[in-house]
């Protein structure tokens, strides 16, 4: 990723743990309710940008886009909003995804004693 380039995290509803592991390791973090994006870099609004995307699409479609990037969080905001939740380290990441796998683990290792 270049100095000034934004990574977009999808997917995590409002995670606290991936909130807080990305406002840990990038200096600008934007989390919305269902995405968030993180830089290095202070993001920079292209306004004339924007106008010319959301136009491309039916109003209604545009009204959905509007609402889905309402209530961001950012700054000292997120900071409050994570507060208390763990950041993710390398390997040892906090996620439901690796309880899935060790409850597996632990059941097929129970289902194969004698």
């Amino acid at each position: 990723m270049t100095p000034a380039g934004i990574l977009m995290v999808g997917g995590i509803g409002d995670n606290p743990v991936i909130r807080r592991t990305l406002h840990g390791e990038f200096s600008y973090v934007r989390a919305y309710p269902h995405f968030s994006v993180a830089s290095k870099a202070p993001f920079r609004q292209n306004r004339e940008m924007k106008d010319r995307l959301l136009g491309a699409y039916p109003a209604e479609i545009q009204t959905e886009i509007q609402a889905f990037t309402q209530g961001a969080l950012e700054g000292r905001a997120l900071s409050e909003a994570t507060a208390g939740y763990p950041a993710n380290e390398d390997w040892k990441p906090v996620a439901e995804y690796y309880l899935g796998l060790e409850l597996r683990y632990w059941s097929n290792s129970r289902s194969m004693s004698p």
